[in-house]
């Protein structure tokens, strides 16, 4: 299993975000490459705090939708800045989510390409 994710900028991105993609290049023995990838990422876009709003309503997903927390904070960041379609691996957590104007593509591993 190799540290693959496309990253496809637009302004904003979250820490939690980068925090993510970065705890999973660890986990797959591949620290450099996914420092290199966080770089990019800080350089590319602003980085934004994960505010008060974006936890309560994380909060408010965990307990309506019974998801794991960090889940809850991803799918809050994401709507906190309007997202229209989000791209993950994770179908098991994120295929029974139903939001009108939101559209979830599963990708059986992400890319990262420089």
């Amino acid at each position: 299993m190799g540290l693959s994710f496309r990253i496809r900028c637009t302004t904003d991105c979250f820490n939690l975000t980068v925090g993510e993609l970065l705890y999973i290049s660890y986990r797959l023995s591949k620290p450099d490459a996914g420092k290199r990838m966080v770089e990019s990422i800080y350089i590319a876009t602003r980085v934004l705090p994960i505010d008060r709003g974006i936890v309560e309503k994380a909060a408010t997903l965990k307990a309506s939708r019974g998801m794991p927390y960090v889940d809850s904070l991803i799918l809050a960041t994401f709507l906190s800045v309007g997202c229209k379609q989000i791209h993950t691996t994770d179908k098991k957590h994120f295929s029974a989510i139903k939001i009108k104007d939101l559209k979830f593509v599963f990708h059986k591993t992400l890319q990262y390409e420089q």
